[in-house]
């Protein structure tokens, strides 16, 4: 499965009331991005993906080829005066955790299958670089309607505040959907998932199988 991204959000500090603040020039939205890998092994593409399957991520009760979570919080100061009440200095910070597919030092792969496999490994990584872009893209759309807000009441700015950062995730989640259901095909069609989906499944007592829905997700019967 090529994931959606999963979502964790704190408030890293309340918006303070302040009756003036200084407005430094903001930037876009402070990003930390992790990287962690779980091993894969296997000696076909067959095996190699069934190890795939099996020590993937959980995703929404899913089991996962890779996955994205943001973790973030917001800082920012409410500004009261005499026109009203306004959002200073008002920043996201997203910290995303990434965790990828990684063959196993050492397995032993013929040309043909490292091959197709190293183009999956740039494959997954691309796609969920775009998940993490996705939310990069909307937390700053959230930056600068939040820092445009003028209301006539310092609880109005935060109601407001809090109703676009609300309406963002709603935003997001049709645009990560949507740049699934575009992937779908471009993943079916990776030598790799070839290679694995034409090879012939061994009779077992339980195992895994693949379902292509919003994304593609592996899930044990």
């Amino acid at each position: 499965m090529l994931s959606r991204s999963v979502v964790g959000w704190f408030v890293a500090s309340t918006l303070a009331a302040l009756a003036t603040a200084a407005e430094p020039a903001l930037s876009k939205p402070i990003v930390t991005t992790r990287y962690q890998y779980f091993t894969v092994s296997g000696i076909d593409a067959s095996a190699l993906h069934r190890s795939l399957v099996e020590k993937g991520p959980m995703v929404n009760g899913d089991k996962a080829y890779a996955a994205t979570e943001v973790a973030g919080g917001q800082d920012g100061s409410l500004v009261g005066g005499a026109s009203g009440c306004r959002i200073a200095n008002y920043q996201m910070k997203l910290d995303f955790t990434m965790r990828l597919p990684k063959l196993r030092p050492g397995v032993t792969l013929s040309p043909g299958l490292r091959s197709r496999w190293q183009a999956f490994e740039a494959f997954v990584k691309q796609h969920e670089g775009v998940h993490r872009d996705i939310w990069i893209g909307c937390a700053a759309d959230v930056e600068q309607a939040v820092r445009a807000i003028n209301a006539k009441s310092c609880e109005a700015a935060q109601a407001m505040a809090t109703a676009t950062l609300n309406q963002m995730w709603k935003q997001c989640a049709k645009k990560h959907d949507a740049f699934d259901a575009a992937q779908r095909h471009p993943l079916m069609r990776q030598p790799f998932i070839i290679a694995a989906n034409a090879a012939p499944q061994p009779l077992s007592h339980g195992g895994a199988r693949i379902r292509a829905a919003r994304a593609v997700r592996a899930r044990t019967p």
